[in-house]
């Protein structure tokens, strides 16, 4: 928008496409001819290209209850999206997604001692969209299907799919603060081989022999407070809930507790830093399945591409 100054007063009146613009000075009309806003449309943007490497520290590898593993983790994403801007669609605006996510955990590093045997990586293909319904309301419905390969034979140790739904209340309180609550859920329903590989927190402890073993669904609500202390700066704590519901022929529920802070710096729109710190505890209906606390803290560098 295009603001003009006018009016003895000296108010503020926005000008639009085609409005004639003040002069300047007395006479810059004679000189340069009369001066008319021009507004160009933006250039639409299809693809999104998103780099992300996140380097932190656990105090429990394995989930488990006792004995706990400390390490470092390397986890480096790569994905690449059909992702239109939004569209007018009825009351609201509409943006559909397909894409493609590989990520790499790499464990130990820089030590590189036996605990690189339980690196693996993540092939992910998703589609979907999301409705933004006034300014602050957002649904989202899609689909994913995903497998986890070892790393050194890149044998792959399982797999999952099913469709994926959550919806996204922000909140704003002042002009750099805002809350947000969202709940989102996810089907999983799983192939997995136990000689192949390790899922810590979903196979300790429990037999895996049924087809069905690790069909779930997962349910998880978020509340989450951000305050933007610069236009570059933003700080966020929050607190996660997630209910995983197995509904094979085990009969089993997890509640699993998150609380944390994030703090991100942005560069620009395009590339941002960020350091975190998470403590995670969780319970289980099943008493064969261990309990654990873990602590992550670490940070990582994003580069996302809208083009």
């Amino acid at each position: 928008m295009v603001i003009a100054i006018s009016g003895e007063a000296g108010t503020l009146e926005p000008l639009k496409e085609g409005d004639s613009v003040p002069p300047l000075y007395e006479g810059e009309a004679k000189d340069i001819g009369p001066q008319t806003v021009l507004l160009r449309e933006a250039r639409k943007r299809y693809f999104e290209a998103v780099i992300d490497s996140q380097f932190f520290y656990t105090d429990n590898m394995f989930l488990t209850e006792n004995d706990e593993q400390e390490t470092s983790i390397l986890l480096s994403s790569a994905q690449f999206a059909l992702a239109p801007d939004r569209y007018e669609l009825g009351p609201g605006k509409f943006a559909p997604r397909l894409g493609y996510r590989h990520q790499w955990y790499n464990f130990a590093l820089p030590d590189n001692n036996d605990l690189d045997e339980f690196d693996f990586n993540v092939q992910t293909v998703f589609t979907g969209g999301n409705y933004q319904l006034g300014e602050f309301l957002f649904f989202d419905l899609g689909f994913e299907w995903e497998r986890f390969l070892d790393s050194h034979n890149y044998g792959q140790f399982y797999q999952d799919y099913g469709p994926t739904w959550s919806i996204l209340q922000l909140i704003p309180w002042k002009h750099n603060r805002f809350f947000s609550v969202s709940y989102s859920g996810e089907a999983h329903f799983a192939d997995f081989d136990p000689e192949l590989g390790l899922l810590p927190g979903l196979t300790n402890g429990v037999d895996t022999a049924s087809e069905d073993a690790l069909d779930r669904v997962d349910h998880i609500v978020t509340a989450a407070y951000s305050h933007l202390f610069t236009p570059r700066l933003l700080a966020q704590p929050y607190y996660r809930f997630k209910l995983t519901q197995f509904i094979g022929d085990l009969d089993r529920d997890d509640y699993l507790h998150s609380i944390g802070l994030s703090v991100h710096f942005f560069f620009n729109r395009y590339a941002s830093i960020r350091a975190f710190i998470a403590q995670d505890w969780r319970d289980s209906s099943l008493s064969s399945v261990p309990e654990y606390n873990k602590l992550d803290a670490g940070g990582g560098v994003t580069v996302a591409l809208r083009f």
